[in-house]
């Protein structure tokens, strides 16, 4: 695998040359084997791209999620662990992919269940909204408020459903951006893949977005009710417990000002 130059090393042999004197001497029989010359490489443009790209989530984080960025130490090490997973994963998939495509083998055979998936569209943004049309009318509305009015708040709902989407859209990209913008020139087969592949690689890019948005939503929700960070290492219904505790302090404060008015 050739890689491209940067400031830690010139190439994967300079960076070989320089630290196989660290290898403990029991591998120095396997150093010739072409899958551990392939890990290797592997591990460089792995590190070379974590290196890279994590500025990027760190200023992308910043800019979606200021609330987390700006938390206490507290979130320090789910922020990092949100990071690096998404780097760490992004990285592998792509080295799973080249490998696959290099036999020859096609994704119905190597990942059908992946395939399946891919192919429903499980983690496109699209999937989670239903909007109203001539082809699914509003019927329950139009029976309880006839044809203007019930067509007037399907059109309602259409509109916010549409914000939500484009916000999802734009969230997903402006990641899936981060994570490609070194990913090729680091990993540069995956230009050369068939082109089954690519819905695969579409696939496990939108894995991504939806596993960074769901960490991040989990900690800015924690912040909003002033919890710490410590509670994302508590067990889900523990968790769960404290929220409902809070939502009914929140709603018992709210109801008791409507009451002053």
């Amino acid at each position: 695998m050739d890689i491209p130059k940067g400031p830690l090393h010139s190439s994967y042999e300079d960076w070989y040359n320089e630290n196989s004197k660290y290898l403990p001497r029991e591998y120095e029989k396997y150093l010739g084997s072409e899958d551990v010359k392939k890990t290797l490489s592997f591990i460089f443009a792995w590190k070379r791209y974590e290196q890279l790209t994590v500025p990027l989530l760190q200023a992308l984080m910043a800019k979606q999620y200021p609330l987390v960025a700006a938390a206490d130490n507290s979130f320090e090490k789910h922020r990092q662990q949100n990071i690096e997973h998404r780097i760490f994963d992004t990285a592998t998939y792509a080295w799973k992919i080249i490998q696959h495509n290099e036999k020859k083998e096609q994704p119905e055979q190597a990942v059908p269940d992946i395939l399946k998936y891919a192919e429903k569209g499980v983690y496109d943004p699209g999937r989670k909204f239903t909007f109203y049309n001539a082809e699914n009318p509003p019927e329950e509305w139009i029976k309880r408020h006839g044809e203007e009015k019930g067509w007037h708040f399907a059109e309602e709902v259409n509109r916010e459903q549409q914000a939500a989407l484009d916000y999802l859209n734009t969230l997903y990209h402006e990641v899936i951006t981060a994570l490609q913008e070194h990913l090729l020139a680091l990993f540069p087969q995956l230009l050369e893949m068939d082109a089954a592949w690519w819905k695969i690689y579409r696939f496990y890019l939108l894995d991504q977005c939806n596993s960074w948005k769901d960490r991040l939503d989990r900690m800015e929700h924690l912040i909003e009710y002033k919890m710490s960070g410590d509670w994302l290492d508590k067990p889900y219904k523990e968790v769960r417990k404290e929220l409902d505790r809070l939502y009914e302090i929140e709603w018992q404060e709210k109801y008791e000002d409507l009451e002053k008015l």
